[in-house]
């Protein structure tokens, strides 16, 4: 059975976000030296294990126990802190553009929740982050938060405003101080965390847009996205699942679910928590499968429909151009250009 915790125990995140609680430390001058130990400790690794990252923010929280810590850590962010998300931010056009890619490669940043977006009105769009049964609590949700909504400000070229804020953990007592922070009405308890704002929030242009730079960055992020260790138990079984189904056209839900020893329902609850439904994960599944096997001289393009479960080659190749923008043979003959000749 797989449980909130050993989601949380194995989830991490980026190590250099350790930078902007380091640099919280250094301007509140706050000494500290077994937990700037622990942190340095895991400078030399791309990923820091979240487990390490929630332990930080509860000493942080015994040294300085202040409402609205979060807040005042998140005021500290900056894009190197945030890695590749935060570079594709940058150069991207508008903040709507800036928002589409770090919803494409949240996990760069942390393979915690990912964000979701829906519209609530004609005048309403609202970023969402499902919780995972509370498991994070106050001070980790509110900075994550707080650290969105001050990079947006710092990015963008116009005064920009959220209409509200809506945080899963329970109140803390002293509202206002959040209140004032974020300039608008903020509610706790909720059954998910949001952030609520006008469309035309989408528009907002960005100081240093570079659509060049932004090209080059988002396909190294996408290099950097596939090489992702799938570390964890879910993450583990989901991909034997799929991958001994697959070449029998792939599993259903229920089907899956019954591998994993969970319902229906309580799998679809798991997919959604990483922002995934069934069939978004059937299809960036094959999308990997293929561009792996496609680089694969050993196999022909037919060996390589049967393997991902499509009836006959010509439907491999029209679902492959039409997620990568060419046809098979022609990724294969790029990759194979690419390749050091031996």
């Amino acid at each position: 059975m797989i449980t909130p915790h050993a989601l949380l125990t194995s989830q991490t995140l980026l190590t250099s976000l350790a930078g902007l609680l380091a640099d919280f430390m250094d301007a509140r001058q706050l000494a500290l030296p077994a937990l700037r130990q622990r942190l340095a400790d895991h400078q030399s690794m791309a990923r820091l294990p979240l487990a390490i990252w929630l332990d930080a923010l509860d000493e942080l929280a015994i040294a300085c126990p202040e409402p609205g810590l979060g807040l005042k850590i998140a005021e500290f962010i900056r894009t190197e802190h945030t890695g590749m998300v935060g570079y594709l931010c940058l150069a991207s056009t508008t903040l709507g553009e800036a928002l589409l890619r770090t919803s494409r490669y949240a996990r760069l940043l942390a393979d915690t929740i990912p964000a979701s977006f829906q519209s609530s009105g004609p005048d309403t769009l609202e970023i969402i982050w499902v919780q995972a049964d509370g498991i994070y609590g106050l001070l980790p949700e509110e900075l994550a938060v707080a650290a969105f909504w001050v990079f947006a400000q710092r990015i963008s070229d116009w005064p920009l405003r959220i209409k509200r804020v809506q945080l899963a953990s329970p109140c803390p007592g002293d509202v206002d101080v959040y209140r004032q922070w974020f300039g608008c009405e903020v509610r706790f308890a909720g059954q998910d965390t949001r952030i609520a704002f006008d469309p035309s929030f989408l528009q907002a242009p960005i100081r240093l847009a570079d659509p060049g730079l932004a090209n080059l960055l988002e396909q190294q992020a996408q290099a950097m996205y596939l090489s992702l260790p799938t570390h964890d138990e879910l993450s583990q079984k989901l991909q034997g699942c799929l991958l001994k189904y697959m070449p029998e056209g792939g599993p259903d839900l229920p089907l899956m679910a019954q591998e994993l020893g969970v319902s229906s329902r309580q799998l679809q609850r798991l997919l959604t928590q990483r922002g995934l439904t069934f069939q978004t994960l059937m299809r960036r599944t094959r999308e990997q499968l293929a561009k792996r096997y496609l680089a694969d001289p050993s196999l022909n393009l037919t060996d390589i429909a049967m393997l991902l479960g499509f009836s006959e080659q010509s439907a491999f190749t029209r679902a492959f151009t039409r997620y990568a923008g060419q046809s098979p043979r022609n990724y294969r003959q790029q990759v194979w250009a690419a390749q050091p000749s031996k």
